[in-house]
């Protein structure tokens, strides 16, 4: 006599179709791969040692069995975003400032993170609670790491960066400061861009110019390490730098209009350099290309140095000598950093790396007559 089976309820039923499949856990994979959970991983995130027979068969297993990284869980697990890296800027410029960050995060991008940049704006940039402000921001999002471009920053925002580092975040620092190191211990990146303008002046004194002007960008007058730099330069030479020659600007036009000011103020002059240093390619292209129009031959009456070995420097009306800044060679670094500690979980000492930029000859220079 054979056994009749009883049919299954009709709730009984739709409830097995509708209830959704068993979600596969990294334990499950583990098992599946007859590892530890912490093998698996570490196979799975590319942290710590495994085997590379090891790591293809639980990537193997994980993709058949369906395993996904659960973010929320990955956040709660370590209190960290770790496929997020943000990049801290006080502002974005037309120029090098915008390049570095378009470098970095699409390098980052393309390594899987996501790279939020946070920036503030050109005005009220200097003050402390606007970037107090913003690295508060950034740090409650909780990335994996922070890489912070330090040009302007005030030093009593280290301390938070200081303390996220401390609570197991990773912090790198670059910046085209004074050739100085920011006050915290991490992995660093500086240009020297105090030596590049004196490298510039050095350039125009051995082409026999005595007279130089300095035009600084940015909402001031050449001051700092930069106007020092270039003077010391001068003074080798026994050249004085004359205070009617250090040209200011009130911060609020783009490179391109401060040129043009600049060019239209330089025709006012009664006595004029032999030669300017100007410290932004897009500002000397304009500067240049206003006094070709008004007469103003270049080099022969005037010879002009850029900054940075912009996209514009050699397209300019007359291709511009220029200072190059290593924006790529920065780049690189940061990035090399980054995966150090990430990847190869290098914990050694802070790296601390200075760059310095070279000068590029194109027409914009003469010798003195």
């Amino acid at each position: 006599m054979g056994i009749i089976q009883t049919p299954k309820p009709v709730w009984e039923i739709f409830e097995t179709m509708i209830s959704p499949r068993k979600t596969v856990t990294l334990a499950d994979v583990a098992r599946a791969a007859n590892v530890s959970k912490t093998t698996a991983s570490h196979a799975l995130s590319g942290k710590g040692y495994v085997s590379s027979a090891t790591r293809e068969s639980v990537l193997r297993l994980a993709d058949e069995m369906g395993f996904s990284v659960d973010p929320i869980a990955r956040l709660l697990s370590n209190g960290r975003c770790e496929n997020t890296v943000g990049l801290y800027t006080l502002d974005l410029d037309l120029s090098q400032r915008t390049r570095q960050l378009q470098l970095i995060q699409a390098q980052l991008n393309d390594m899987g993170y996501s790279v939020p940049i946070y920036a503030y704006g050109y005005r009220g940039r200097d003050d402390l609670s606007v970037q107090m402000e913003l690295v508060s921001g950034l740090i409650a999002q909780r990335p994996a790491a922070i890489v912070c471009n330090m040009s302007g920053v005030r030093k009593e925002v280290f301390e938070p960066l200081r303390r996220f580092q401390a609570d197991g975040g990773i912090v790198i620092c670059y910046g085209y400061g004074y050739g100085e190191f920011a006050p915290i211990e991490c992995d660093q990146i500086i240009y020297a861009e105090p030596e590049s303008f004196a490298c510039a002046a050095r350039y125009l004194l051995e082409l026999g110019h005595r007279e130089i002007g300095l035009f600084s960008v940015g909402h001031r007058k050449p001051q700092g390490a930069m106007l020092e730099s270039v003077r010391d330069a001068m003074r080798e030479f026994g050249a004085p730098l004359r205070d009617e020659w250090l040209f200011e600007n009130d911060g609020l036009l783009r490179y391109e209009e401060d040129g043009h000011r600049l060019a239209n103020h330089f025709l006012t002059l009664e006595k004029r350099p032999s030669a300017v240093i100007v410290a932004n390619d897009y500002c000397a292209a304009a500067f240049v290309a206003t006094l070709t129009r008004a007469g103003v031959r270049v080099p022969q009456e005037l010879s002009v140095v850029g900054h940075d070995n912009d996209a514009i420097a050699p397209y300019a009306v007359v291709p511009l000598t220029t200072v190059s800044a290593p924006v790529e060679e920065i780049a690189e670094k940061v990035i090399e950093m980054l995966q150090s500690r990430v990847l190869r979980n290098y914990s050694g000492a802070p790296r601390k790396i200075l760059l310095r930029g070279e000068i590029i000859q194109r027409q914009s220079c003469a010798p003195k007559n």
